[in-house]
């Protein structure tokens, strides 16, 4: 007899919440309040003006790529501008998986910015990279408040969402006492072979090294990886949690060379790589499948 499947939940205390914090205030760039004067108005257009500047160069292959590391568990994403590079801070509907990703100005060919705040459509954005072959460059316009995109002879201006409210998560701050690293092609092995019988899997990790385990009615798939084969181990002793096999895929389909893991018992488990040639890094918290009343998924 089949065994009932149950979606993944996130953990108690909103982990993963995405809510901005009670009394978190929310600063309006620009903002005119009251009957300014004619020249205050257009000194402070001005400013907004110098304020929100955004261009870069980059090849169309690491857009992409790090467009693709986001698209897959939301939808739309508040873009955190930066001097030194951008920051991408998301939550799945579901509130069971959440992505934090940087990536350094120095990705690029050219990049010059400011620091603003601006929200955009991930499957819009695709669409445009697809567009792409070679280089790519983007530039923001404030007075539209759009992304102007030039590929070759090609422009295209894409409107972008107002970023208050959107929801705006933090990597939290937990204890994982169970540290690994495991080399990524090893780890999407084993995720296919899972994905074969199941939709989760249960991992544990100890001082010997991990385990990665599940099974069906019929079949089973058991991946034992002792500690010489791992490229970094460091417990405090065993734990254990199971964790749904898509999720796990998606956050670490971008990996290339090794994947950086922290986790306790029945907790999130936290996921760290770094792509872009070592100039962009990207995180995720994934909430472990469990049941109340302490009852795995089964």
């Amino acid at each position: 007899m089949a065994k009932e499947k149950v979606k993944a939940k996130a953990p108690k205390e909103g982990i993963l919440d995405p809510e901005v914090p009670a009394g978190k205030e929310i600063e309006f760039k620009g903002e005119i309040k009251g009957d300014a004067p004619p020249d205050e108005k257009q000194d402070e257009e001005s400013e907004e003006s110098e304020e929100d500047q955004f261009h870069l160069i980059a090849k169309a292959g690491l857009l992409k790529e790090t467009i693709g590391l986001c698209s897959s568990l939301v939808d739309d994403v508040k873009l955190k501008i930066k001097p030194n590079g951008i920051k991408i801070a998301a939550v799945d509907p579901a509130h069971i998986c959440l992505v934090e990703l940087t990536l350094s100005g120095e990705a690029c060919d050219e990049y010059d910015a400011t620091n603003f705040e601006l929200g955009i459509t991930l499957e819009k954005l695709s669409g445009i990279l697809k567009l792409a072959k070679d280089a790519v460059t983007i530039d923001y316009d404030p007075k539209e408040k759009r992304l102007v995109f030039k590929m070759d002879t090609l422009t295209r201006r894409m409107g972008t969402i107002d970023p208050e409210g959107m929801a705006d998560p933090t990597i939290p701050k937990m204890v994982t006492p169970g540290k690994f690293a495991i080399p990524a092609q090893h780890f999407a092995v084993t995720l296919e072979a899972c994905e074969q019988i199941s939709d989760h899997m249960r991992i544990s990790v100890d001082k010997m090294g991990i385990e990665i385990f599940t099974e069906s009615d019929a079949d089973t798939v058991l991946d034992e990886i002792p500690k010489d084969r791992l490229i970094e181990l460091n417990t405090t002793g065993m734990f254990s949690s199971d964790y749904s096999l898509e999720y796990l895929k998606n956050a670490t389909k971008g990996a290339k060379e090794s994947i950086k893991f922290g986790m306790s018992n029945d907790n999130p488990l936290q996921m760290e790589y770094t792509f872009a040639e070592g100039k962009g890094t990207v995180q995720y918290v994934l909430a472990p499948r469990i049941e109340g009343d302490g009852v795995k998924n089964d």
